[in-house]
């Protein structure tokens, strides 16, 4: 549906992983804290994709 290469495993190096299923974020709060959260799918310089199950019967 892309049409781009198929993603790659995340490696320990995260400079190496340009493109790759959950990829770990970092969320700012008000309050100055941090959230950590991650990704569906990241390719750097590119997109970043999350994706949610529907709620509606048979989607």
């Amino acid at each position: 549906m892309l049409e781009v290469e198929p993603p790659r495993p995340a490696g320990a190096d995260d400079a190496l992983n340009a493109y790759f299923f959950e990829k770990s974020v970092r969320f700012p709060n008000r309050d100055g804290s941090v959230s950590l959260g991650r990704v569906d799918l990241y390719k750097r310089g590119h997109f970043v994709l999350e994706a949610k199950q529907s709620r509606v019967e048979g989607l």
